[in-house]
Formats: structure tokens, C-alpha cells, sequence
């Protein structure tokens, strides 16, 4: 799960360039075979919610769960 917030309330907190720093981890987490699920500009509340649904699965199946925000 990668978390990617852009915007912001305010143009100063925008984060250009964030596009990239996606990409690359997209990229690297798919060469390792992972499933990569992308969300962007998520409020907190979405943030949380995303993450309570994802705390609630059953992931015996897997090694691993990654949830990177950035």
C-alpha cells in the first residue's frame, strides 16, 4: 500500500515532485512481487479508514504487509 499525498490546503505544503518518488517505489515493490495498492491525496480520516480495512483483512497468506506514506 503506498499512500501519496500531493496536495495539500495550502500551496506551500504541496509536494511536487512526489510523482517520482511514487513511481520508484511502485517499481521496486512490483519487481519484488508485490501487490501494489496506490491511493492519493487522502485526508487523515481516509488515511485511517484505508488503514482499518486493511488491518481487518486476513493476511495469513502473506509474508508481509508494507504501508508506505508518503
Amino acid at each position: 500500500m503506498i499512500i501519496n499525498n500531493k496536495s495539500f490546503p495550502t500551496k506551500e505544503m504541496r509536494r511536487d515532485g512526489t510523482e517520482k518518488d511514487e513511481e520508484i517505489l511502485k517499481t521496486l515493490f512490483t519487481k519484488l512481487h508485490f501487490i501494489v495498492d496506490l491511493k492519493r491525496d487522502l485526508t487523515g480520516d481516509k488515511m485511517e479508514a484505508v488503514m482499518r480495512r486493511y488491518g481487518s483483512m486476513n493476511h495469513s497468506r502473506f509474508g508481509c504487509f508494507w504501508l508506505i506514506a508518503v
